[in-house]
């Protein structure tokens, strides 16, 4: 992932310690993860001389996002997707539940962030919410025809018969109607 870093003036036998910030070189997309061995003591043999640091390759997790149209029902979204496509987590949820119209937050679970996948190559470093939607559901409220001549009195809709509901959720009913006409 890096070159080799020299650590520049070092004495013999003094003892070098991997984790001290000045040792860990910063590189971009990565996160430190550990050194081996942590410290060694400096030798007269260059062999002996090398600890390896190890780092991991960072991702994002992104949140699933739905739209769903209002059916009465509870809706949900769980899960994500990660930036790369051999990472595997353990313990990582993604998810939002709801029922009425409106927008929810696909959230992840506590915990997420700095999370190593189960191969030990990659660390969560970012996760980004989703969204469920659930918007409104459209009805059609049909009004009777009335047909009538005109003879100066006023004539009512119920003798035509009720107004007509479709597009309904199952056991949502039409509530009372007012007609107006002249």
């Amino acid at each position: 992932i890096a070159e080799d870093k020299a650590l520049g003036k070092v004495q013999f036998e003094e003892t070098v310690k991997a984790n001290d910030n000045d040792n860990i070189k910063a590189i971009e997309g990565y996160t430190f993860a550990y050194a081996s061995p942590e410290e060694l003591t400096v030798t007269n043999n260059p062999d002996d001389n090398i600890i390896n640091i190890y780092y991991y390759k960072n991702v994002t997790l992104t949140a699933n996002s739905e739209t769903y149209v209002y059916n009465g029902k509870e809706q949900s979204v769980t899960g994500y997707k990660c930036n790369v496509s051999d990472a595997t987590f353990e313990g990582i949820k993604a998810s939002a539940a709801g029922t009425n119209v409106g927008s929810y937050t696909v959230k992840f679970s506590d915990g997420t962030v700095n999370k190593v996948d189960t191969t030990g190559k990659y660390i969560v470093t970012e996760v980004k919410n989703g969204a469920m939607n659930i918007t409104e559901l459209d009805v059609t409220v049909t009004a009777p025809d009335v047909t009538a001549k005109y003879d100066g009195d006023m004539h009512g809709v119920s003798e035509a018969g009720a107004a007509k509901l479709t597009g309904a959720v199952a056991g949502h009913k039409l509530g009372e109607v007012t007609y107006s006409g002249e």
